[in-house]
Order: structure tokens, then C-alpha cells, then sequence
């Protein structure tokens, strides 16, 4: 299976540019003060160790490097990729779904949530 990308590597790479090989590349502090967030912050998100939040995902569709659903979408798909990953969706119920409120033996719960998907 393919690893995921992180929406953080689309930033770097489709929004700042690599510094030295493309023309009107950004540093990371100059990117991080033209969204206005800490560049500890943004450099957190291109390595991948942070999510893009709603919050940064407004930020960069003010800028320009598209929508704010978009960001969203691709940290949730990288999210959803990365629970494929660690849990198939046919795997039986485990004593952590308890505590979400989730019974054991109600696998009708997960046809409920995937046909309200679907519609």
C-alpha cells in the first residue's frame, strides 16, 4: 500500500516552491508571515507532524493557494488513508470503540454511517 502524502508536502511544494530552483520561491518564515501563524508552526505542517487546521486552511485560501475546503479534503483524506492503513474497515470491534460509545456487537452502526454516506 502507498504511502500517504501529507497535505504539508502539497503546501511546500505546489504552494513555497523549492528555494534556489524555482522562480518566486518562499522561505519558510516569509510564507509563515504572509499566512500571519508562527513559523515553527508552518514548518510543522510541511514536515507533516501537525495537521492543517481549518484555521491555517482560511489562511492560505486568503493568500491564494486555493480553497480552504480543499486543505480540508486533503487532511482528511490523508487521515482516512492512514486509519486504512492501521485498521482495515472489516476489523472486529475493539475494547477501545467501547469507550466512543460504540457497542461491540452492533455491526449495524457501521451500515448505518456508510448508507448515510453514500446518500
Amino acid at each position: 500500500m502507498l504511502c500517504p502524502v501529507h497535505p504539508g508536502e502539497n503546501i511546500l511544494y505546489g504552494c513555497l516552491g523549492v528555494v534556489g530552483e524555482d522562480e518566486g520561491a518562499l522561505e519558510v518564515a516569509e510564507a509563515a508571515s504572509k499566512l500571519g501563524v508562527p513559523s515553527e508552526i508552518l514548518q510543522r505542517v510541511l514536515d507533516g507532524h501537525a495537521p492543517v487546521t481549518p484555521d491555517l486552511a482560511r489562511r492560505l485560501e486568503a493568500v491564494g493557494w486555493s480553497t480552504a475546503e480543499f486543505w480540508l479534503r486533503r487532511q482528511a483524506s490523508y487521515e482516512a488513508a492512514l486509519a486504512r492503513q492501521k485498521r482495515p474497515a472489516a476489523a472486529a470491534w475493539t475494547h477501545s470503540d467501547q469507550r466512543l460509545g460504540v457497542r461491540q456487537d452492533c455491526d449495524c452502526v457501521v451500515a448505518s454511517l456508510e448508507s448515510r454516506c453514500d446518500a
